[in-house]
């Protein structure tokens, strides 16, 4: 054998290894990474949002998948996400509402994204293993990801990731091959990400700096090579402008000043960062603190980013690693720093938020310890043990808060211990458990005094005190909770319908045709206030109208059996019995059971 061959052979037999060991270190991340998460399948459906995108929505829960209304439709609370739905609609079609389902897949999502993670920095740092290693392993169990992998409406977290690295993975894969049909592949992923989460609209930014990072030069072409990338995102960012415009319009009328704004932003930069490192308390709702008891830290905020900015010029700006890393997370992170306000309210923050950023900063962690694992062969032992003990106390953290998520009252109890004087959102939320979920009124009653002790302006809060007080006949009581409730919000329609309902039921005739007109106004498909409607002209013996409003509501909503019957009873009114006994049938055949007394009358045996 010559000596060129045994070369070759050699140089084969360490490429095998090599790669091996990636395999081997990939293999052993993600199964720690399952393992972190794996009490997350233990875990079921919470009110926060579960119910509106999950179990309550027609789109997942069809008989079949409706592809066409899947993408024509824009979903609960104005978003626009129809992969995210679609994932949701294949969990519904193969385990109804089971929860496990659900939870696995998000789980096996972020353990993939863990794993792409690894080989993308593995492509960026010309196989660096000891950063790959370092940088997926903390993507994978880091505490504050368990917001985005456990709650389950956080799917569009997990999935948008999904196609977001991919598609960073194949740009790579383009840029060594020049391969036209990569360059499709990478397009059709960011497409994919973006319908699954608006966020993945930086990914254009990303590829950039990217390409900057691999020593490329930032010339005309790498940036006319992005156009179509940036129209795509120009294509979204446009939609959710649309989608949200309405909203964000109010938002900014009654948002603070773009000076204060800055200044929360800025705060919130540095906190992502403080919660990266040190995730302690973490929550699922952080509340900002009132005008007038802002710490000073608010206040320094703005200069603190400014003096960062500078002290990275002028320290780094030839270190392309910790530019890297940082550009990368501002350019992630800047979205969710509500400088232009998409919604409202005062708890902005969010772990969630810090899914894609992280990785800019896990980068930066990864840098500074592999420049003293080459620099001082002595340090070695001691990165090894900071790695390992950091991974231990992460693990150990993130296995633990993935269990708050185990049902609605285990969420918002522990959001409620961290913040007891400012979670209204939690006692709401907790109370709306204790009403609805275990008919525990007296506790729900407590959690909803304490959430508008907490936020006078509440109007959820003071709709569903308002049903209990009609539970338990404290009607004067429900009728000023009710009322209240329409003073905070004029178009807050369950809020109208329920005290309509108890008008109608007092005999107030015109005033709750007056609230019932007002709901009609504001939305001409709720089927209850047409047939409620028909019970008042049918208590007022005009039955033509009650005919009209009864045949309006089975239009809307033919599957409500009441509907029918009621359409019976105005139909024998008005002499027509044979229409009365056929819709009288139909309600017996949608399960409703009736008076024999007026089966009587109609014939119906």
């Amino acid at each position: 054998m010559t000596k060129n061959k045994k070369e070759q052979l050699n140089n084969a037999k360490v490429k095998t290894k090599t790669t091996l060991r990636v395999w081997l270190i990939a293999f052993s991340i993600a199964i720690i990474t399952f393992i972190v998460f794996s009490q997350s399948l233990k875990c079921g459906f919470t009110n926060y949002d579960d119910e509106k995108f999950i179990v309550h929505n027609p789109l997942v829960t069809g008989k079949s998948i409706e592809f066409k209304k899947i993408f024509t439709s824009v979903v609960v609370e104005n978003d626009y996400y129809p992969i995210t739905i679609l994932s949701f609609a294949f969990n519904y079609q193969f385990g109804k509402l089971n929860p496990f389902g659900y939870h696995l897949c998000n789980v096996l999502l972020h353990v993939f994204n863990t794993l792409l993670v690894f080989f993308f920095i593995l492509n960026i740092t010309k196989h660096n293993i000891l950063m790959a290693l370092i940088v997926a392993l903390f993507f994978g169990i880091h505490p504050m990801h368990v917001e985005s992998v456990t709650w389950l409406t956080e799917r569009k977290d997990v999935l948008f990731m999904f196609f977001f690295l991919f598609g960073l993975l194949t740009y790579l894969r383009f840029k060594e091959s020049k391969k036209i049909m990569l360059y499709i592949v990478t397009s059709i992923l960011f497409i994919l990400s973006c319908l699954s989460k608006g966020t993945a609209v930086v990914f254009p930014a990303i590829l950039i700096l990217t390409d900057y990072l691999l020593n490329k030069k930032l010339d005309k072409k790498i940036f006319i090579e992005k156009i179509p990338f940036f129209l795509i995102s120009i294509t979204f960012i446009i939609i959710t402008y649309l989608i949200h415009k309405n909203v964000m319009e109010k938002t900014l009328v009654e948002q603070k000043p773009i000076m204060e704004r800055l200044m929360f932003a800025s705060y919130d930069f540095f906190w992502y960062i403080y919660k990266l490192i040190i995730p302690d308390n973490l929550s699922v709702f952080y509340p900002y603190p009132k005008e007038n008891e802002l710490p000073i830290i608010y206040y320094l905020a703005p200069y603190l980013l400014l003096c960062l900015i500078v002290i990275i010029y002028l320290l780094f700006r030839k270190d392309k690693n910790i530019l890297y890393g940082i550009l990368f997370y501002f350019i992630s992170i800047v979205l969710m720093l509500q400088l232009i306000p998409t919604g409202s309210g005062d708890f902005n923050m969010a772990d969630r938020y810090n899914y894609l950023p992280s990785i800019g900063l896990l980068f930066i962690v990864a840098h500074l310890l592999n420049l003293a694992w080459q620099k001082w062969k002595s340090f070695r032992y001691y990165v090894i043990g900071l790695i390992t003990i950091a991974a231990i106390l992460f693990s150990f953290q993130t296995y633990s808060r993935t269990k708050v998520w185990q049902n609605t009252e285990t969420l918002w109890t522990d959001a409620i211990n961290k913040n007891p004087d400012k979670c209204y959102v939690g006692y709401y939320n907790r109370g709306n458990y204790y009403q609805f979920m275990i008919n525990d009124n007296e506790k729900a009653f407590a959690d909803y005094k304490k959430s508008i002790e907490i936020e006078p302006n509440m109007a959820d809060a003071h709709n569903n005190l308002g049903q209990l007080y009609e539970k338990s006949e404290h009607l004067d009581s429900a009728m000023k909770e009710y009322t209240q409730a329409i003073r905070i919000n004029p178009i807050y329609e369950l809020a109208y319908f329920n005290r309509a309902s108890l008008y109608f039921h007092s005999k107030q005739y015109e005033l709750a045709f007056a609230d019932y007109n007002k709901i009609i106004s504001m939305n001409k498909t709720n089927s209850d206030v047409y047939a409620d409607l028909g019970l008042i002209y049918l208590n007022l013996h005009q039955y033509n109208l009650a005919y009209a409003k009864f045949t309006k509501a089975i239009e809307l909503n033919s599957s409500i059996a009441g509907y029918w019957l009621n359409l019976s009873q105005s139909e024998f009114l008005l002499g027509k019995k044979n229409e009365a006994i056929k819709d009288a049938t139909k309600a017996q055949q949608l399960g409703l059971q009736i008076d024999a007394v007026y089966l009587n009358e109609l014939g119906i045996k």
